[in-house]
């Protein structure tokens, strides 16, 4: 009887970021959010961003120092993975953009240490992340690394959201 409804009989647990998600404040102005900058700031040229590989724990760990250091305010993610032959597939790469470098992360070799290292920074309120189509990217955060979201923005829901003709990441 206490646990009528309850999934396998047992009790929910609360999301892990309820705090943080729930102390957000998306500075709504006229019951819209805020108009953008009058000019969008534009990315470098390719060859004006570094590629950074990350393939060890000591990379890892510099990256995540380095990222609070430079105080971002987004970041780009995306995810691939690999469900072929898999029952549930796995994740197996990491990129990552700030607005200075680009970032690949072999997931592969890392596994164990992408939760304890970039979990914080996922969590981070302070810093949104910008994904595209982001409902499998998410899953595969929690599922493979045990990093949840806090501040996220999805440039596929917003262009739906807006109409557009198209919604792929090519269109935008």
């Amino acid at each position: 009887e206490a646990c009528k409804g309850a999934i396998g009989g047992g009790t929910a647990l609360p999301h892990p970021l309820a705090g943080a998600i729930a102390g957000l404040d998306f500075q709504r102005a006229g019951g819209s959010l805020k108009s953008l900058p009058p000019d969008p700031v534009m990315p470098k040229a390719m060859e004006d961003t570094p590629l950074v590989m990350i393939e060890t724990v000591q990379e890892l760990d510099d990256l995540v120092v380095g990222l609070r250091a430079e105080g971002i305010s987004e970041l780009a993610v995306d995810l691939e993975a690999h469900n072929y032959r898999s029952f549930q597939g796995f994740c197996c790469l990491m990129q990552l953009s700030t607005r200075d470098r680009d970032i690949v992360v072999d997931v592969m070799k890392l596994r164990k240490d992408v939760g304890r290292c970039l979990g914080p920074v996922f969590a981070d309120p302070g810093i949104v992340k910008v994904l595209h189509g982001s409902n499998g990217d998410v899953g595969w955060l929690q599922r493979d690394f045990g990093v949840y979201i806090c501040n996220l923005f999805d440039t596929g829901v917003a262009s739906k959201a807006l109409g557009y003709e198209s919604n792929g990441l090519g269109y935008l």
